[in-house]
């Protein structure tokens, strides 16, 4: 099945929570197939669901990443700014074919979909709120984005993300040889899940995964069920792997992984962080995705974070953007939208680009 339209089906069947608990946002399925996340509300919501619960959930993470000053400096910059987004309803938003993943894949159907065509589309259901595109980038969506342009959108920019178009080629650097050495060494191995498979493999995938990316991270991340992970399993929707120990069989990690249009993003992925650094965890798990990738001819979006380890393997830095339309907007809510696109493009991106975040 189709990724977007098997996700379509998936929400459509459950409520968001349900399958992401911190996810509140409304999902409706337009006659057309397109999917609208409709937030109005941005406390206590994953980051994905909004660039206001982005601003003041994770991001305030994130800037434990920056040197000290630069944090402190920032931290007060953010709650005021925090306060004027909602003041001029920028957590309200009508998200197309946002199902709230940290990257998000669009079918070549919808990109070749016009961009007028969408927000009208999102006007008329939500006429209050703000269309929005996440996941976007130049090297998957160049056409698209001046598109959007043209029509009026703004585009954020929300991170700094990597990619790879050839794992083939990559796999050739010697980072990567030495990893795949590591990955060969008989310590390990990777079992896929499927739809017959025990609920406790779920529940021991989403316990390594809650623990690096709510644990470890930030609670701001996407709060998955087991429900979300069993039924996009079931589904065919998502590969998903338990890495486990060969001598005794327990899992230390696991990587969830979708494809859409020819590209590959691991939206599930976690590790035992008991576990002593010695057994390379995260290594294992990434040359295993890059493998993956390789053996179907699959294009990586290895989505942000950890720069150095992704560049040193051949991946591209690129920055990712979200478009919003807001010209049917009122004339306050307008200008807070304004705003926020000046400081996404000017001081957010020379901070992201610097400290490659």
């Amino acid at each position: 099945m189709k990724l977007n339209h098997g996700l379509c089906r998936l929400f459509a069947d459950y409520p968001s929570r349900d399958l992401i608990a911190n996810d509140g946002s409304e999902k409706r399925l337009l006659e057309q197939g397109i999917m609208l996340s409709i937030a109005r509300s941005g406390r206590n919501q994953a980051w994905t669901v909004s660039p206001y619960a982005a601003l003041t959930g994770a991001a305030r993470d994130e800037l434990a990443k920056l040197p000290r000053f630069q944090a402190a400096l920032l931290g007060l910059f953010m709650m005021p700014l925090a306060l004027l987004l909602r003041w001029g309803g920028a957590h309200r938003v009508a998200g197309i074919q946002n199902f709230g993943l940290s990257t998000h894949l669009y079918s070549d159907g919808l990109t070749r979909r016009s961009p007028a065509d969408l927000r009208r589309l999102a006007i008329a259901a939500a006429p209050n709120d703000t269309p929005m595109l996440r996941s976007l980038n130049a090297a998957h969506h160049a056409d698209w984005l001046d598109k959007l342009a043209a029509d009026g959108w703004l585009l954020l920019v929300s991170r700094q993300i990597y990619l790879v178009d050839d794992q083939r080629q990559a796999l050739r650097r010697r980072d990567n040889r030495r990893d795949l050495k590591l990955l060969d060494d008989g310590r390990y191995r990777f079992r896929r899940l499927d739809g017959e498979s025990a609920d406790a493999d779920f529940q021991t995938a989403l316990a390594a995964y809650n623990a690096l990316y709510l644990g470890k991270y930030s609670a701001g991340n996407m709060q998955f069920t087991t429900l979300f992970l069993k039924e996009t399993v079931s589904r065919g929707l998502m590969d998903l792997y338990l890495m486990e120990r060969v001598s005794g069989g327990v899992a230390a990690g696991c990587a969830g992984m979708i494809v859409e249009n020819g590209i590959l993003t691991t939206p599930v992925l976690g590790y035992d962080l008991r576990l002593p650094q010695s057994e390379a965890l995260y290594r294992r798990l990434s040359v295993f995705i890059a493998r993956y990738c390789a053996e179907r001819g699959l294009r990586q979006h290895l989505s942000s974070g950890a720069p150095l380890f992704k560049k040193t393997r051949g991946a591209v830095p690129a920055l990712e953007y979200t478009a919003v339309y807001v010209r049917h907007l009122p004339l306050r809510r307008r200008a807070v939208w304004y705003l926020l696109g000046r400081l996404s493009n000017g001081l957010y991106r020379n901070i992201l680009e610097k400290y490659g975040l």
